[in-house]
Parts: C-alpha cells; structure tokens; sequence
C-alpha cells in the first residue's frame, strides 16, 4: 500500500473477463464503482505494453449498455492521464504469470491495491477491495518530513512526463532557517521522478517561484530584490541534471495584481495536480495539508504561469537554468511593484550617467527643433 493521497492501483487483465466479472453481478458494478472513483483518485498502472488492448478485448464480449458503460469509464481515465504503461512487452502465458509479474513490481513500490480473478495474500477479486483502498478521503495532514514527502509524491512522480513546483517561496538556498530544505525536498522529486516501478526515464522540471523568494527587507521601504541570490543556482541545477538525467528550469514572476497574492504552492504532473500547505518547504514540526486539485481548478492555476498567456496575471522577472544561468527579462524588470531591483554603486553610477546623457539628448533635439522651426518662419 503506497499510503499516497493518490492511489496507484492495478489490475490483471483477466478480472475484466466476462465470466468472472459477471458470475456475480455485484462485481460488475464494484467494478464500475472503483474505475469511475479513480477517475479523481487513482491512477492504474498497466503493467504490460498489451494490457489496454487485453482489457478491451475482454470487454467487448459484455452486453452492449455494460460494454458501453465500461468503454466510457476507461476513455474518461484515458483523457485525464490516469492510466500509465509499465514498458514490458511480454506476453504472459496465463494470469498466475501475469500476477508474478505484478508482484515482482510490487516490492519495488507497493500498488494501493491489486486485483485479480483470483485471490491470495496479494492480490484480491474486486468484491474484496476495500473502498479506502481507491476513494479520495480528503485532504492529509502531517508533519513535513522527508519520509511523508517521499510517501506521498512517489506515486505522483513515478509515470509524469513533466512536473510543475508552483511555490512563491522556493529557492535553493533560503535567506533565512534551514538551507536544506528545499534541495532534499528536490532530491526527492528528482529520484522518484518517471521512476516506472525501477525503470528509469528522463522528464522535465519547471519550477515557478516569486520574486520574494530572493528578494529581502533591509530597512524601510520595499524589499530588495538580490540577483546574488541565484547565482548558485545554475551550477546546482546542473549537478540534479546530470545525476539524475532530468531538464530543469527555474521562473521567477512577480504578481501582476496585488489582490492575487501569491500564497498558495501545489505540484503539477502529467496525471494529477495536489495543493501542498507547505510548498516543497520541508518542515520536521509544523503540519502541512496535501490535497487533490480538481482537473478545471488546476488548469486555471497552471495557465497563469504560461509565457505566452495574454491575460497576464504574473509578470516574469527572470528565468534561471543550467546553460545559461540567470536571464533577466529587462523588458519586464521597470515593471516590478513589489520589490526593489538591488544595484551596485557602479551601476548606480552607470545609471546615472545614462540619465544624464538622456537629458543631454533630449536638450539638444529640443534647441533642434527651435532653431528648425525659426529657419521655416524666415522663409
């Protein structure tokens, strides 16, 4: 049992056979009941390349409404990314091979649940599943630990393609408390990461943090913003790149309007989007809240940290990778409410001379102008 928010479950292809499934007609709608909860809840892992087209196999075999029901469940999975493919191309000879299988998977990360047409100290018919075993009970809170951290984003992590930390307050190096909090709490993303059951992929990371994360309050007035602050951060996202084969990406953003103020941290991937009370801020003391975020809900977040998005809600200060280290977006940068850009006195003297030359510009255009307009009256 993975003890996730989100369940991660699965299936012999056999427990859709139409003898079994219909030899009780209980099972039927068990089965009906548990696919369209893990619609919201749950992914299923199908732990062979054929599994998808087994099942569709077994289910065309159902009388048309039963048949039609099903095919429908699954689509609606299909569509929110909740079924994943474990790469095995095998073809198992009979379900006690194919559960051999799914087992051996199981002691490298154990499923929430695996049914089967038969049961045994593993595996149970649908009838036998429990229904906490594939139904979101709401949020879970719990002290911020790497242990807690690891249990719950593992499933999470395993089959995403991408993974998006949306965390204002995220920065690899802190200005302030435990400077580790952040980087194990990546190691964590970073390891478990398209991690199918121990077969490795590489994926992308996108994290969105705020202009607040490297920005610090001296004295009165506005905080200053400090680009110091990320100079480490291209050397260490490059070392997570190369041990751990991923791509990863920083955003800075400040938001656009001050009512929207960015509080709230959630993780995004290809299946599920959960809100994190924390962040990935890894605290051994203070309770944090996890929960699912509905599919509409969670898009509406995501789209706000899009770049190309018009209808601006955060203005993107800087972008930060391991190529080309901190990239200022200059265009952007006058725009900034919040915070104060910190300036060195020679680019505070650099600075002044270009305003200085400006109004030297703007001075001699004007007399231009004058003398051009008293050479057309002479005439």
């Amino acid at each position: 049992m993975s003890g996730s928010i989100l369940k991660e479950v699965t299936f012999t292809p056999h427990s859709f056979d139409n003898k079994f499934i219909f030899a009780d007609k209980k099972r039927y709608r068990k089965l009906f009941a548990i696919l369209e909860n893990l619609i919201t809840s749950g992914i299923i892992v199908a732990t062979t390349s054929s599994w998808r087209k087994d099942v569709e196999n077994l289910i065309y075999a159902y009388d048309d409404d039963d048949k039609y029901d099903l095919e429908f469940l699954l689509k609606e999975l299909d569509k929110n990314n909740r079924i994943v493919s474990y790469p095995d191309e095998t073809k198992y000879l009979n379900e006690i091979e194919y559960i051999k299988h799914i087992e051996d998977l199981n002691l490298k990360r154990a499923f929430d649940f695996i049914s089967a047409s038969i049961n045994n100290s593993v595996v149970k018919t649908i009838e036998n599943i429990d229904s906490s075993l594939y139904t979101n009970e709401g949020a879970v809170i719990d002290k911020q630990t790497v242990e807690f951290m690891e249990k719950m984003l593992a499933p999470v992590l395993a089959y995403a393609e991408i993974v998006k930390v949306i965390d204002p307050y995220f920065n690899f190096m802190p200005l302030s408390g435990d400077n580790t909090r952040y980087t194990k709490s990546m190691e964590i993303i970073c390891k478990n990461l398209a991690n199918h059951h121990g077969i490795k992929e590489s994926a992308e990371i996108e994290i969105h943090t705020s202009v607040k994360a490297i920005s610090k309050r001296e004295s009165l007035g506005k905080p200053i913003l400090k680009w110091e602050y990320t100079e480490s951060w291209k050397n260490i996202i490059k070392d997570y790149e190369v041990r751990y084969g991923h791509k990863i990406i920083v955003y800075i953003w400040e938001e656009v309007k001050q009512e929207d103020e960015w509080h709230d941290r959630y993780i995004d991937t290809t299946q599920c989007c959960i809100f994190m009370g924390k962040g990935l801020d890894r605290n051994d003391w203070t309770d944090s809240t996890w929960s699912l975020v509905k599919p509409d809900k969670a898009a509406n977040i995501i789209n706000k940290f899009e770049i190309n998005n018009n209808r601006r809600t955060y203005l993107l200060a800087a972008i930060v990778d391991s190529k080309n280290g901190t990239q200022k977006q200059k265009e952007n940068l006058c725009k900034l409410k919040s915070v104060e850009i910190y300036k060195t006195d020679e680019e505070k003297n650099i600075e002044k001379l270009q305003h200085i030359q400006r109004a030297q510009d703007e001075e001699e255009l004007r007399l231009k102008k004058i003398a051009s307009a008293k050479n057309f009256r002479r005439r």
